[in-house]
């Protein structure tokens, strides 16, 4: 990411199930809060694409991106409970208000930290749209690599034997080009 250093905290989790669902919430809010033009930009529709892919595979196939699929999935679970109390008693069209007011209290709630991550990108990158959507795009593209590896590789055969996820077919070329682990992304 051009401007990786500064969401360099949005990287550090205790597990890809974490990153994946604050990136997930911060790419969701910056989406509800872009403007019309932006819904056409190429880098708007790879980040939206990719984030919902990722939250997809937390919720639907985790061990596809993570060994252990139980912890995945109660981290999911909680993210659930969390936004179900922040939004119980909002309005819709106060929801988007509401996320991107949420104070950072610390902590590991992940909605907290995704709208934090959203604040800070669009603060960045205040009159560069065009700029938000490509980091964003970058930060999911780097991070799908990083996934593809970091599932299980039971999970990934069974998988391919169906006709695979995208995640299993970016893990079988990885596999095939001896890569078994990828560095973690925002690192440089």
């Amino acid at each position: 990411m051009r401007c990786g250093m500064n969401f360099f905290w949005a990287c550090r989790f205790e597990t890809p199930t974490h990153v994946v669902l604050v990136w997930h919430v911060a790419t969701s809010l910056c989406k509800i809060g872009s403007r019309p033009m932006c819904l056409s930009n190429e880098n708007f529709i790879i980040a939206s694409a990719q984030s919902g892919y990722c939250a997809y595979l937390v919720a639907f196939a985790p061990r596809l991106i993570c060994i252990n699929a139980t912890v995945s999935m109660f981290i999911f679970e909680q993210v659930i409970k969390e936004a179900r109390g922040i939004l119980s008693s909002v309005l819709d069209n106060d929801i988007y208000q509401k996320l991107m007011n949420l104070p950072d209290r610390g902590g590991h709630r992940i909605i907290q930290k995704g709208s934090r991550l959203a604040n800070d990108v669009q603060q960045i990158q205040n009159d560069e749209r065009d700029f938000l959507w490509k980091d964003l795009a970058d930060f999911w593209e780097e991070y799908m690599l990083f996934l593809s590896p970091s599932g299980d590789p039971m999970a990934h055969v069974e998988h391919l034997a169906k006709g695979g996820e995208f995640v299993t077919h970016l893990w079988a070329l990885l596999s095939h080009v001896g890569i078994s682990t990828m560095a973690q992304p925002c690192n440089s």
